[in-house]
Order: structure tokens, then sequence, then C-alpha cells
């Protein structure tokens, strides 16, 4: 199965455990988590099947829906086929090559729609489905059809999609243009159309449920969650899993087991039908501690700085309980298995040559104490998880993209229902710290010390660009190879002068080297961070699009500095940034990366270079600015500060932006979410009270600190605490 962390899934995986240990039955679970559009991700997450020793199982269950990529679900089957001739069941509504099991989708379907129909008295119906060669789409239309029929709705029609937000956008467009006579109502076959129909419909300004009205099925954890909540059908799914082991089981044994549960599904209210929000089966998650939980653990960077194989091993294990459920901590037992070779590489220039497919003969298992324990790949597990009771064991792909590491194991002794996302996000930061190892590995020959003796500035210590022309070439190569892009970001200080006539040289100078110093801060360790010329900065580095990283990486340079500078006093001291990306298709040499650097600080230079009229006013702007963050609590606005100087508006945003490469809105902006920050952390006042003091409305207020921090202001007191 794929994506067992999520919520239906666990749900359906709850079932088929339950029935299997009742049965006297143990279960291995082979899970993909990482389903991406990067061939060489795919066939990293594939190759987990050659970990099965076929001739080890009574039986298999299969579940194609919770794979997303096609070719996954074709190669899985194609897989088993080949290769098993005992009894596999599927749960899926489509026909494949084996037996198959499924919910009366017809039946369900029907339900849904006659909830919208008869409490809340719609006349004209849309059926949105999916592809029109889906058994699952015919099925659901069918029972929408029948629903029309049977209470005599004159007006209804179905509309083909693709199961996925693109169709809900579609027709969401035609509603709205008109293309597509309105209905009261519109019946998703799945939460996912739903909500993205929801979100499209709102955005032009069509309410729901009081223009119309939407609902979705399958019953997720999304659908309740969207606001407005999705009115959805929640099948059992829990009983799909115990009904597909309880014929798995007769299917071995020729003797008919009953499934121990056999419930039916219902209809979840919510908002987007008018209803009042009924409970939903799938429990409700923390979401909030959850993520605080992952953030405050530092699982990045405590396995990103191992130096070696055996500090990374030990640190995976005492990072174990980011992930571990408090309801199975005792019965519950990780291990990482490798291959002999996992870190065996050879290097052909800048080409990695590496196990892509398959596993080595015999598999190393780690432990705290790093013993190094082998054992035959044959067994699939090493002895110590070998048991006679009940259990289950979780295995998934160790890999980075095609890179072939080992696996992962996860067992739990007795009940359990899967893992949740912290424990995908373990594997992941795992896997992506193996790498990460061989990586330090491979280049450690190519550390270029003689190089980097010549390399760098004398005050700062940064890498002088035109001197290093490997290091962009290494950027390039490497970028080449994860088929990323590259992008520059470059920084530039102004305000220097005045530093240098009022101070001195010196001041100048740690105003430079502090600035070079929260360059290195804010960059990641695969960014490479340039002198150009005295003032001058350029930040090199490679992403996967979409590029969000470089405006990132800006956002963050500039708010520390100027924070920095207000404490210091320094308020014309300021930075003009830019930045550029690279397409992959463009790549080019150092000599062309440095004439396009220095013509980007050209172009920063001359747009923030201020007129002799704008020089008149500098130290009135400084003052300014300076007031502006020193007393926030002040009622800020373009206009107090236009008459403060004597100018017009539109004169004084462009004298305003030239001194400080920022809008003044935006910097008493800042400054208000400065001191909301105080408030909160040296306060015990309400969020309304904060508000208020910092002159803002409360909705208006909680939009702008997430949109600032990424958290709300009660995740943000409660992380400070």
């Amino acid at each position: 199965m794929g994506k067992i962390y999520k919520d239906i899934n666990r749900l359906e995986l709850k079932g088929m455990l339950s029935q299997a240990y009742s049965a006297g039955y143990s279960a291995y679970v082979f899970t993909m988590n990482e389903e991406y559009f990067d061939e060489k991700v795919t066939e990293g997450e594939k190759n987990l099947l050659n970990v099965i020793n076929f001739s080890l199982f009574d039986g298999f269950v299969y579940l194609p829906y919770t794979f997303s990529k096609p070719d996954i679900r074709e190669f899985t089957e194609e897989f088993i086929s080949e290769r098993y001739d005992r009894p596999v069941i599927c749960t899926a509504a489509d026909e494949n090559r084996f037996e198959r099991i499924w919910f009366d989708d017809c039946g369900q379907f029907y339900d849904i729609t006659t909830h919208v129909i008869q409490k809340h008295g719609c006349k004209k119906l849309l059926c949105l489905t999916g592809h029109d060669n889906m058994q699952t789409s015919l099925r659901r239309a069918e029972g929408f059809r029948k629903a029309a029929e049977d209470n005599n709705i004159e007006y209804y029609d179905v509309v083909f999609g693709d199961f996925w937000v693109n169709s809900a956008a579609a027709l969401a467009e035609e509603l709205y243009s008109g293309r597509r006579e309105f209905s009261d109502a519109v019946i998703c076959a799945n939460d996912i159309m739903a909500v993205a129909l929801c979100r499209h419909l709102i955005e032009k300004g069509i309410n729901v449920p009081d223009d119309i009205i939407v609902t979705g099925y399958d019953g997720t954890t999304e659908a309740g969650l969207n606001i407005p909540s999705v009115t959805t059908y929640q099948p059992s799914w829990e009983s799909l899993g115990a009904r597909a082991v309880s014929v798995l089981c007769e299917r071995m044994t020729g003797e008919s087991i009953l499934p121990y549960i056999n419930e039916n599904g219902c209809v979840i209210c919510g908002e987007s039908c008018g209803c009042k929000r009924t409970e939903n089966r799938i429990p409700d998650f923390d979401y909030e501690k959850i993520e605080a939980g992952y953030m405050d653990s530092s699982l990045s960077t405590r396995l990103l700085s191992a130096v070696n194989f055996s500090t990374l091993i030990r640190a995976v294990y005492e990072t174990t309980y980011t992930f571990a459920d408090t309801n199975y901590r005792e019965k519950s037992r990780y291990c990482l298995c490798l291959c002999d070779d996992w870190s065996r590489t050879t290097l052909e220039g800048y080409s990695r040559k590496y196990r892509t497919e398959g596993y080595s003969s015999k598999m190393l298992m780690t432990n705290m104490q790093n013993n190094e324990v082998m054992f035959p790949l044959e067994n699939m597990v090493p002895y110590e998880m070998e048991s006679a009771d009940p259990s289950v064991i979780f295995f998934t792909a160790a890999h980075f993209r095609d890179r072939c590491f080992g696996y992962s194991l996860l067992q739990f002794m007795g009940e359990a229902d899967g893992f949740d996302i912290h424990y995908q996000r373990f594997c992941r930061e795992v896997n992506n710290a193996l790498e990460f190892l061989c990586l330090q590995n491979d280049y450690k020959s190519l550390a270029y010390r003689n190089f980097i003796a010549n390399s760098r500035d004398d005050l700062t210590g940064l890498y002088i660009f035109e001197r290093c022309p490997q290091m962009w070439e290494e950027t390039v190569s490497l970028a080449e190879l994860y088929g990323e892009n590259i992008y520059i970001a470059v920084f530039s200080l102004g305000g220097l002068r005045q530093v240098e006539d009022t101070d001195s040289r010196i001041e100048k100078d740690r105003i430079i080297l502090s600035f070079a110093e929260i360059l290195l801060r804010c960059s990641r360790s695969k960014e490479k961070v340039f002198k150009i010329k005295n003032s001058v900065f350029a930040v090199v580095g490679s992403e996967m699009p979409p590029m969000n990283r470089p405006a990132a990486l800006i956002k963050s340079v500039t708010e520390i500095f100027r924070e920095q500078n207000k404490a210091a006093g320094k308020h014309f001291v300021y930075t003009i940034s830019s930045e550029k990306i690279i397409e992959h298709s463009d790549f080019i040499n150092s000599e062309k990366a440095a004439e396009i650097i220095l013509q980007m600080y050209e172009e920063q230079r001359s747009s923030a270079q201020p007129s002799y009229r704008e020089k008149m006013y500098y130290a009135e702007l400084a003052a300014l600015h300076r007031d502006i963050f020193t007393f926030p609590e002040n009622e800020w606005g373009v206009e107090m500060c236009c008459k403060r100087l004597n100018v017009s508006r539109s004169y004084f945003q462009k004298i305003y932006r030239n001194a400080f490469g920022t809008s003044c809105i935006s910097d008493i902006q800042l400054s208000k979410l400065n001191h909301a920050k105080k408030l909160l952390v040296n306060s015990n006042l309400t969020l309304q009270d904060i508000a208020s003091r910092c002159g803002y409305e409360y909705s208006h207020f909680m939009r702008i600190f997430k949109k600032d921090t990424s958290m709300t202001p009660t995740e943000y007191r409660r992380g400070k605490a």
C-alpha cells in the first residue's frame, strides 16, 4: 500500500490487522510514501518490493487506490502476479489482475445525494465524478442518477472529471462564467474535488452553502478541516479492511471466517450544505502539538551534523522518540537495515555510480551500540524481530532518489493501525542524512585546501567569486545531477558612506563583517556565499522548482540585518537585494555568472542612487525611520510621515524606498509585528488586546501575523515559552 499515514488508510489497515490477529496471523506491510514526478524517486520507492521473499507468505492484500501514480500501480500488480501464485485480495473498485472487494459505491452515493435533496430541498443537481472509463466514477454517477430519479428531480447532470483539483477548478469557472447553468448543489465523487470546488467558488465570490451546496465523498480529515467544513460520506474503511482479510483467510484455508466488524458508512454533515457539523469517525489529531514536537527536536540538524557512520547511527536511534506513539511505545521497535555496500560510490568526474536495484544478499542490522550484525536478505528481518506472537512489521525504502541504501523496519507487538506523518518524516530525514554522509565521504578528496587559502576575503573570510571558478562549476554539476535550477541572490549595503563620515572606517568594516556573518548564518549547507566588492555579496545555490528559497533568504537576511542595525542605532544603513533564476537548460560558465552578478549590482546601485534633493531629506528620513521602530505603539501612517517631512505622498514613498530599500508601509507593519511578538512573549495580554495595542483589527492581525511568521500568535507564544 501507499501513503500509510493517511487517516482513511490507517483505518482500513486497523481493520486488516485486527482481523489477522484474531485468526492468529502476523503481517508484514510494504508501504511507499514518497510519490513524485521525479522518475528516480519513483524507482527508489519501487525497489522496496525486491526485499520480499514470497515463499514466506500465506497470502497478500493489495491496496492500489493508495498509490497516486499509475506506473507504481501497474508495476506492483505485475511484480506480484509474476512471482506469487497463492491468494491475493485487492481492495479496489476497478478491474485488475486479482480478486477484488470494495464498497457499494452506488448505494452510498445514493444516500448522500438523497440527503441533499430531502434535507435541503435541492431541485437542480450536478454530479462531479472521475474519469469516464473508471468503474468508481460510473458507479457513483449511477447512484446519483438513481437518487435524482427516485426523488423526481427534473434537472440533473453528470460532469466527468479527474478525481483531482483540476476538474473542480474547471467546473467552478464554468458556473461562474455562465457557460454551465447554475445548480442548487454539486455532489462531488471525492473530498479532494469537493474541497477544491469550495475554494474556487469562494474565490470567485460565490458563497457556499448560501449560493450553492457542495458535498464530497470518502470522509477524509481534510474535508473536516476545510473552511467551510465539507459535508461528505464516510464509508467504513475499517470494515473494508476486516472484510479483505476475512476473504483472504477463507481463500487460504477453505474455511469461512466472518469479519470482526461489519458496519455501514454514514453521511458526515458539514457547513458546505448548511447542516451543523457532525463528529467524524476519523480521530482528530493535535496538529499544533505534532508540529511543535517535530520542530523542537532539531532532527535534521542532529542527523546532518554526523561526521561519520557511527555518530549518524547513534543519532538515528537517539531521535526515534520524534515519531514514537505513546500508545504503542512499550510495544514497538525500530531498526534500520542497510546493504553491505550502501556507502560505496564510484566517482567519475562529477558522475556517481551506486546501487539502484535490489539489495545485497547480506544485510547489516544497525543498533545503538553500533554492533555490525549481518543477517541474510531471504529472512527479510533480523532474528531479533522474529516473534511467535502476532505482530506487524512495516517496511519502508531507505533511499535517496534512485540510490538504494536498504530499508527501515518498524515493528508493533499486538494491536496497531500503522504510523503517522512523523515516521514518514523521520525516515526521510534518515535517508537524507545517509546521502549527505555519502556526499561528504565522496568529496573529501576535493577539499581544495591550497585553493581555499587563496580564495577568501581578508576581512569577512568569504570566498571571492572571481578567484573561485571551480565552486561555480561544482554548483552547476550538482544541479545537473539532481535536476535543479540555480539561483543567485545579490546583496549590497547602502548608507555606509554616512557611517564612515560620522564614525570611522573601522565602524564601516564592522558593519560589513556583521552582514557577512548574517549571510553565513542564514545560508544552507549547499549554498555558497561570495564577496563581490567591498559592500557587495552574492549567495549561489540550487533548488527544485518552484524556486521559493531566494525570496525566503532575502527576507530573512534583510530582517535580521535591520533588527541588528536598529539595536545599534544605525537606522541609515540598509540592504538592497535582487535575485535571478538560471534554468537547468541555460546553465552558464563562471565568467558569464560573474558578469550577471556585476550587472545585478549595477542595476541595484542605479535604482537606489538618491538625487541631490533626496539627499537633503536624508537626516529627517533616518530620524523618522528610527522613531517608527522605537515607538511602534504610535499610530503611524503614510499621511503622518508625509506631513512630518512636508512632502507629497508619492514623493515621500519614492525617497523612503530609495533610502531604505523598502516601503514605509512595510516598515510600519514590521515595527508593529515586532512589538506584537514582544507583547506575546513578555505579557499575559489577550490576543485581542495585543492586536488593539498594535493598531490592528483582530482578524486582520491574525492573518498578517500568520503570513509573516508561518504560525499563529498562540503558536508563537507557546513556542517562545
